[in-house]
């Protein structure tokens, strides 16, 4: 269970596993070889299981959650089930809209973090280290054993300052410049899938 306050925002978040399969689960949940340090809430790893080998008899996840609500009724008489009128579903909307689905609410005030990533393609390798606050590049540099005509990145690392960590956004500031003249035989695409991924 987790319960977070940031900025006036509440983050409260939990999940029961039913019935998971955890070779999948694993594979989700398995890390990159990327290096990312992160000064945001550490996860804590923790032994889990799923809910139904525990029953006495086998039921379906549905049949479970209305296990759950029959509980919930017994234990708090007084609860009554909510439903949204067609005015509160349009303000739920509307707010869904300008703030829920909108990328400067959902990432811009992501905590800071560093990643380190690198890639060898056939024409050689681009290592990259960048500090990324509020999911935009704050700081980058590239290192590896490729070649260009300008030897001097830094044209590059200053262009993709404030940008947004998207492969969208990384891709239209890299194509603003002759990429060959820093990576020489290297596409735009790939110089992005090493910074982003």
């Amino acid at each position: 269970m987790l319960r977070q306050y940031i900025k006036g925002r509440v983050m409260h978040h939990g999940c029961l596993l039913f019935d998971v399969n955890f070779g999948e689960l694993g594979n989700a949940l398995k890390v990159s070889k990327d290096k990312i340090e992160s000064k945001g809430v550490k996860s804590v790893r923790s032994r889990v299981t799923n809910i139904l080998p525990h029953l006495k008899q086998p039921i379906t996840v549905n049949e479970f959650g209305e296990k759950i609500m029959e509980y919930m009724k017994k234990h708090y008489p007084e609860m009554e089930e909510y439903k949204f009128t067609q005015e509160e579903l349009k303000i739920i909307e509307e707010n869904a809209e300008k703030k829920h689905r909108n990328w400067e609410w959902v990432y811009g005030t992501s905590p800071e973090f560093n990643i380190t990533r690198e890639k060898r393609f056939t024409n050689g390798k681009i290592q990259i280290f960048a500090i990324v606050e509020n999911s935009r590049i704050k700081n980058i540099k590239f290192y590896g054993d490729f070649f260009g005509k300008n030897e001097d990145l830094s044209e590059i690392e200053n262009l993709l300052k404030d940008t947004k960590y998207t492969r969208e956004a990384v891709k239209e500031k890299l194509e603003t410049v002759d990429i060959g003249e820093y990576f020489s035989r290297f596409t735009v695409d790939e110089v992005v899938e090493v910074i982003v991924g």
